[in-house]
C-alpha cells in the first residue's frame, strides 16, 4: 500500500483530482505561522481509527506534548487528496525558496587536483577538450617533476573488442568505459586539464587496463541513449556520428558494482533548484534502473561527488543527495524543487517498520496529544482528593457518533490490583492506594466516559501471561510523598495529607531522592503546599533536615504517585536556572481535571485577569494610517459619542498633523427615512452627501475607516454593513420613533457580526453576539441563529464597531471578536462563556480512520453497492459505530442514507429507458431510511452542490476530475446487460461550462508499482493510439444532455514520477473502481 493516509495534508477535500505541486505545499508550510492568525478551527478534534493512520497524520502517543491546533487540522482537511506532486513549477508567488538563493559549492574539488595528490602509477581523468570539455579521457602517470611541476604521461586509448564498438571509436564517438591499452606519452604542465583520480584494474594482457563505475560513484551518461529499462543501447550512433556531436546527459549514482552481475544498477539523480552542484533523487527510495553491461559506452564520464549530510546549508537533503564537481558538468541542466522527503530526519528501521503494522486502534484527541488505544495502562484519578495514584489497563474501547450529535466514548478499563510484597511495609488500612509495586489486570471491566480523569499514559512492559505489571520509581522521576508517611494512614484522612516534591537520584538498592522546593522557598508556595516551578531544595523546610535523603524500599509505599515534570530553564531572580514544572493537574491540593480557561488564568493572567486585552484599537488611529480619500467614521458628541457621523479627508498636512474633510449627510428617498432624520434621529447607513467641510488637528475624533460606495451617476455614497463587520443594533427598534422622538433619545444596544454583504433586496444576514464576562470586550457567538435585516430596516443600524477577529486563544471561544472599548456604551449585559469554549451546537470534529479512509459523520461518498464492481451509487453518512477489544479486530459500521434520483429528471437530460440503472452523476436526495455498511465498501468522498433549500445534492463532473466513461453510451443500456462487461474509456475532465470537453488518458507503464493492483498509473493522451477505423480522438466533447454517459469518478491524483529518468506528471488512480474492459488500460 503507498502509504495514502500521509497525502491528505493541507488541500481541501474536492479537490481529489486536483494538480498540487510541492512548491505550492511549501509555500503553504511556510505560512502556517501566516494561516493560524486567520484560522477559527478551535474546536476539539478527534480521530478514531488505526494508529499507524494517527502517526501517518503526524501526530504522537499518549505521553506528547500539546502541539498546534492548527497543525493537527490541516492534516484532515484534505480528506481525498492524495496529489502531493514532485514539482519542476516555482512557488505560486514566483519567488524562490530561500535557499534557491545560495550558488555556491560547498566541498573544494579544487584540493582533488593539488600537486601534492599526484603520483607516478596513478591514472587521472583529463578534461577532453575536443568534444565538450567533460573529464572523459585516462592517463597514466609515469613521472612527476618537482620543483617546476611538470608530468609525464602515458594516454589510455580504448581498446575495444565487438566490431560495433570498434566502428564506434573509429568515427571519434567518445568512450570511457570498457577496455583500454597504453598509448602515446606527453609532458603536462597544466594540472587545470586533469579532473580526478581513476581506479584502474590492469588487464590479463600486459599494457592493458579496465574502467568500469564503482558503487558509490556518480556517473553522466548519454541521455539520447534512454529506450528502456531493459536496454539503453542506440545503434545508429556510430553509423551517423555527425548527428551525435552535441550531447545532452542525464546523472546516476551507481548502487553496485558486481562483475558478475549482467547489469549495472544505477538510481537517477536531479539537479537541486539553487544550488550550483547538488543532485539527489527524486523518490523517497532508490528507483534503481539497469543498463546491461553489454551496452557499457553508455557512460559519458565520471563527475567527482561527496555525499550531503543537510548540514551544509538550509533545503540541501539530508539523504539520497551529491554535491557534483561544477567543472566536470555542462551547462543548462534541467532543475527541480528539493522533494520534501529528502529534508527530513531518517526513517525508522526496518524492524520499527515491521512493528507499525501490528498497531492496534484507537481513538486520538487533537487539543490534548493523547491517544487512546487498547492495552495501554493509565493512571488515573479517583476517590475524594482526586490524585492519580490509581491504575487501569484500556480493554475495550466503544465509540458512537451520530450526525450532528456529540459522540459518545467509552473506555472499558480493568483496574490493576496490588500485590503483597513480604518485603515491603503493607497499609493497615486495605482500602488506601498503592502508588508503586507490582500489579495485575482484573478481569472485571469499569467503564469511564469522562476521559478526563486518566492523567498519565504508563510505559512499562508486562510479565507473565501479560497481566502483570511493575511499576516502581525510576531515576530522574519526580513522585509526591506522603510528608508525614506512617503504615497507619487511612483512607478517610487523604484529603487532608501533605505531600513533598523529590526527584528520584539513585534506584539501585534503595531510593535516593532530592527534594524540591518552590521557586522563592516553601512559604511561597501556595495553601496546599504547592507552588507551579520547582527547583532543587538548598534546605529542608523541616529545621536540620537534609535535602537529599533515602527512602528505604521496604517503605515505597511513601511514595503517592508519579508527577509528569518538564524540565526548562529559566530566569529565576536575575540568574539562569534549570527548573521542574510540574503538570499542574497531578499537584497535592488541586484537582485533577483542570480546564483549559482555568488554566489560562493561573498560568498567564494571575488570579485578577477581569478586563483582559488583546488588540490596541488606537493604533487605527495613528497619524500615519491617514490619507486623502479616506472615509472615516467620527464619534457622534451630541449624541451618546458613538462612531455614526462620516467625514471624507481633502487633505492631510505634514509634519505639523491637521486634516481638511468634508462630512456626509445622510441624503434618504424613501418617505420613512425621511420622516426619521427630519427629527433629528441618528442615522448611519444607507444613501450620504457631501456637506459642509472642515479643519482638524485632532485625531481623537476619529475612530476608524469606512468602506463606502461610490454612486455611479448620482454623486451619492453609500454606507452598508460588510461581512465580517460587527455593528451595533438599536435594541427594540421602530421606524416609528420618529414619531415621538423625545421618548427615543437614550439608547440600548444590541451586537451582531455581519454574515452577507448588504444587498438591495435582500438585505444582510447577521448573528447575535454576546459579552463575555471577565474580559474587556470580547464578543462571542451562542447557537447557531442567524436572522436577516431587511432593506426598509437598514436604520436599526446604529454604529460599526471596529473589531478583531479572536482566533488559537486559550478559553475564548471559536470566532469571536474583540469590539474597540471606544464604541460600546459604558453598560452591557455579561454572560459567562460555556466551560468548554463550544458556543455553537455544532458537534467535535470527529474522523475515522480505517482502510486508507478518514470518514466523518455528514460526510457523502461514493460506494459499492451489491453484485456492481464499480462505485456509481453514493450516501451521506448519518452514524458511525466503533468497537475495539484487547487483540479482536477491530469492528466500523457506517449507518448511511443512500441518494436517489430527485423527480421530476430535467427534460433537457437523456434518461435510462430503464428506471434500475445507476446514475453517475445528476441530482439527488437522501433516503430517510437508513443502511449499514462498512469502510471497506465506500469508494471516495464527494463534494456535492446543495441546493437552495438544501434538500437535493447535485454531483456533476468537474474540472481537473477524472471519470469512467461509457464507450458504446446509449440510453438503451440495461443492468442485465452486464456492466462489468461493456467497454469503458478513462478520461480527464477538461471544461464544465457548456459541454464536458474531455481527454483520454492512457496506463503508463514504466512503473515498479505496474506490478502492484492497488493503483496504476495513467497519461493525458497527446495523440490516438487507437484504431484509427473507429474515428477516436484524443479530445472530444459529451454533451451534456448526454452526461449519464459519466459511469463514475475514480480517485485520482497528480503526481510527478521519474520514468527512465524523465519526470513525467501522471495520474495516479485507485485500481479497485476501474472497469475490466478500460481503452488505455493496455497492460491488463
Amino acid at each position: 500500500m503507498d502509504e495514502p493516509l500521509k497525502a491528505i495534508a493541507n488541500l481541501p477535500p474536492q479537490t481529489s483530482s486536483s494538480a498540487t505541486s510541492t512548491g505550492e505545499k511549501r509555500k503553504r508550510e511556510g505560512l502556517v505561522s501566516e494561516e493560524r492568525e486567520n484560522s477559527s478551527e478551535t474546536e476539539d478534534v478527534i480521530i478514531v481509527g488505526d494508529t499507524k493512520a494517527v502517526k501517518d497524520f503526524g501526530f504522537g502517543g499518549g505521553g506528547e506534548l500539546h502541539r498546534s491546533k492548527f497543525s493537527k487540522l490541516q492534516a484532515f482537511n484534505g480528506q481525498s487528496n492524495l496529489n502531493l506532486k514532485g514539482s519542476l513549477e516555482r512557488n505560486a508567488s514566483g519567488e524562490e525558496p530561500e535557499r534557491a538563493k545560495q550558488d555556491s559549492t560547498f566541498n573544494d574539488f579544487d584540493k582533488l587536483r593539488e600537486e601534492s595528490k599526484f603520483a607516478v602509477g596513478q591514472t587521472w581523468a583529463l578534461y577532453d577538450d575536443k568534444v565538450d570539455g567533460m573529464p572523459r579521457l585516462y592517463a597514466q602517470i609515469t613521472k612527476v617533476s618537482v620543483p617546476c611541476f611538470c608530468l609525464s604521461v602515458t594516454w589510455l586509448e580504448p581498446d575495444p573488442d565487438p566490431k560495433e564498438k570498434i566502428q564506434g571509436y573509429e568515427e571519434g564517438l567518445p568512450v570511457s568505459v570498457g577496455r583500454f591499452k597504453l598509448g602515446k606519452t606527453e609532458d603536462i604542465k597544466d594540472r587545470g586539464r586533469f579532473s580526478h583520480l581513476v581506479q584502474c584494474s590492469e588487464g590479463s594482457s600486459l599494457g592493458t587496463f579496465s574502467v568500469y563505475p564503482k558503487e558509490g560513484e556518480t556517473w553522466a551518461i548519454f541521455k539520447a541513449h534512454i529506450t528502456s529499462l531493459s536496454s539503453y543501447q542506440n545503434h545508429d550512433w556510430s553509423a551517423h556520428p555527425d548527428s551525435h556531436c552535441k550531447y545532452t546527459y542525464a546523472f546516476v549514482e551507481i548502487l553496485s558494482e558486481d562483475g558478475d552481475y549482467p547489469r549495472v544498477p544505477v538510481g537517477f539523480l536531479h539537479k537541486a533548484k539553487g544550488f550550483s552542484g547538488v543532485f539527489c533523487r527524486f523518490n523517497k527510495e532508490v528507483d534503481t534502473s539497469y543498463i546491461k553491461r553489454g551496452f557499457i559506452e553508455q557512460f559519458s564520464h565520471r563527475v567527482p561527488s561527496f555525499k550531503t549530510t543537510g548540514i551544509e546549508a538550509e533545503g540541501v537533503p539530508r539523504r539520497g543527495a551529491y554535491e557534483l564537481d561544477p567543472a566536470a558538468l555542462p551547462g543548462n541542466i534541467k532543475e527541480i524543487d528539493v522533494p520534501l522527503h529528502l529534508l527530513e530526519e531518517p526513517t525508522v528501521s526496518n524492524s520499527e517498520e515491521g512493528d507499525d503494522n501490528k498497531h492496534s486502534q484507537c481513538v486520538y484527541f487533537a487539543s490534548k496529544g493523547i491517544t487512546f488505544q487498547t492495552g495501554q495502562v493509565w493512571s488515573f484519578c479517583s476517590g475524594d482528593d482526586n490524585l492519580p495514584r490509581h491504575y487501569g489497563k484500556i480493554q475495550k474501547i466503544t465509540f458512537l457518533q451520530a450526525f450532528e450529535q456529540d459522540p459518545v466514548v467509552k473506555l472499558h478499563i480493568g483496574r490493576l490490583k496490588a500485590r503483597l510484597n513480604k518485603d515491603v511495609i503493607q497499609w493497615s488500612d486495605k482500602d488506601m492506594p498503592v502508588g508503586c509495586g507490582n500489579f495485575r489486570a482484573r478481569k472485571v471491566l469499569e467503564i469511564f466516559t469522562n476521559l478526563d480523569v486518566l492523567s498519565r499514559l504508563i510505559s512499562l512492559e508486562s510479565t507473565g501471561d501479560g497481566d502483570d505489571y511493575n511499576i516502581l520509581p525510576k531515576t530522574g522521576d519526580v513522585w509526591a510523598v506522603y510528608r508525614n508517611w506512617s503504615k497507619n494512614n487511612k483512607v478517610v484522612d487523604l484529603k487532608s495529607q501533605t505531600y513533598d516534591l523529590v526527584e528520584v537520584l539513585d534506584d539501585k538498592l534503595d531510593y535516593k531522592v532530592q527534594l524540591l522546593a518552590p521557586v522563592g522557598g516553601f512559604k511561597s508556595a501556595n495553601s496546599a503546599g504547592f507552588g507551579s516551578v520547582y527547583v532543587a531544595a538548598t534546605e529542608h523546610w523541616i529545621e536540620g533536615a537534609e535535602v537529599r535523603f533515602t527512602i528505604p524500599k521496604c517503605e515505597m509505599l511513601r511514595f503517592s504517585h508519579q508527577v509528569t515534570t518538564s524540565r526548562v530553564t529559566k530566569e529565576v531572580h536575575g540568574t539562569w536556572q534549570e527548573v521542574y514544572e510540574p503538570a499542574i493537574e497531578a499537584l497535592p491540593g488541586l484537582s485533577c481535571v483542570v480546564s483549559v480557561g482555568e488554566k489560562r488564568k493561573r498560568n498567564e493572567h494571575g488570579k485578577d485577569f477581569d478586563g483582559l486585552k488583546f488588540n490596541d484599537f488606537k493604533k487605527l488611529r495613528g497619524e500615519c494610517n491617514f490619507a486623502v480619500g479616506q472615509t472615516w467614521a467620527l464619534y457622534d458628541d451630541k449624541v451618546d459619542e458613538m462612531p455614526r457621523l462620516y467625514a471624507r479627508i481633502r487633505k492631510v498636512s505634514a509634519p505639523s498633523f491637521e486634516l481638511r474633510i468634508t462630512y456626509l449627510e445622510p441624503d434618504p428617498d424613501d418617505e420613512k427615512q425621511i420622516q426619521w432624520l427630519e427629527e433629528d434621529l441618528p442615522v448611519s447607513a444607507g444613501q450620504f452627501k457631501l456637506g459642509k467641510h472642515h479643519n482638524t488637528k485632532d485625531r481623537s475624533i476619529f475612530s476608524h475607516v469606512l468602506h463606502c460606495m461610490e454612486g455611479t451617476n448620482t454623486g451619492h455614497l453609500t454606507v452598508s454593513p460588510r461581512k465580517g463587520e460587527t455593528w451595533a443594533l438599536f435594541k427594540n427598534w421602530d421606524i416609528n420613533w420618529c414619531s415621538d422622538p423625545a421618548s427615543h433619545r437614550s439608547y440600548e444596544y444590541e451586537f451582531v457580526e455581519i454574515l452577507s454583504d448588504y444587498a438591495d433586496k435582500a438585505g444582510v444576514s447577521v448573528a447575535y453576539l454576546h459579552k463575555a464576562k471577565g474580559y474587556a470586550s470580547v464578543f462571542f457567538r451562542m447557537g447557531s441563529d442567524i436572522f436577516r435585516i431587511l432593506p426598509h430596516r437598514l436604520y436599526r443600524f446604529s454604529h460599526s464597531v471596529p473589531s478583531f477577529k479572536l482566533t488559537g486563544i486559550d478559553g475564548v471561544p471559536k470566532d469571536a471578536y474583540e469590539l474597540d472599548q471606544d464604541a460600546l456604551p459604558e453598560t452591557i449585559e455579561e454572560i459567562m462563556m460555556p466551560s468548554n469554549s463550544e458556543t455553537q451546537r455544532k458537534p467535535k470534529a470527529i474522523y475515522f480512520a480505517s482502510e486508507g479512509k478518514v470518514f466523518q459523520t455528514g460526510q457523502f461518498w461514493s460506494f459499492y453497492s451489491g453484485d456492481d464492481d464499480s462505485p456509481r451509487y453514493y450516501c451521506k453518512i448519518q452514524k458511525v459505530s466503533f468497537v475495539q477489544v484487547l487483540n479482536q479486530e477491530p469492528s466500523f459500521k457506517l449507518h448511511i442514507s443512500r441518494l436517489k434520483k430527485a423527480i421530476p429528471f430535467p427534460e433537457d437530460v437523456i434518461d435510462w429507458e430503464e428506471g434500475k440503472m445507476p446514475r453517475g452523476c445528476g441530482t439527488y436526495y437522501p433516503r430517510t431510511v437508513l443502511e449499514t455498511i462498512t469502510p471497506h465498501e465506500l469508494s471516495q468522498q464527494v463534494m456535492p452542490q446543495t441546493s437552495m433549500d438544501g434538500k437535493e445534492y447535485i454531483i456533476l463532473p468537474k474540472i481537473g476530475e477524472v471519470w469512467i466513461t461509457y464507450r458504446s453510451w446509449s440510453p438503451n443500456i440495461e443492468v442485465d446487460d452486464d456492466l462489468d462487461g461493456l467497454g469503458y474509456d478513462i478520461v480527464e475532465v477538461l471544461d464544465d461550462t457548456l459541454d464536458y470537453k474531455v481527454v483520454l488518458l492512457e496506463r503508463q507503464s514504466g512503473n515498479k508499482e505496474d506490478q502492484e493492483f492497488e493503483y496504476k498509473w495513467f497519461r493525458a493522451v497527446t495523440k490516438s493510439e487507437y484504431n484509427d477505423l473507429l474515428g477516436v480522438v484524443p479530445v472530444f466533447t459529451i454533451p451534456k444532455s448526454e452526461r449519464l454517459r459519466f459511469s463514475h469518478k475514480v480517485h485520482a491524483s497528480r503526481i510527478t514520477r521519474e520514468i527512465h529518468g524523465e519526470l513525467k506528471d501522471l495520474f495516479k488512480v485507485d485500481s479497485r473502481p476501474l472497469p475490466y474492459f478500460l481503452s488505455g488500460d493496455l497492460n491488463r
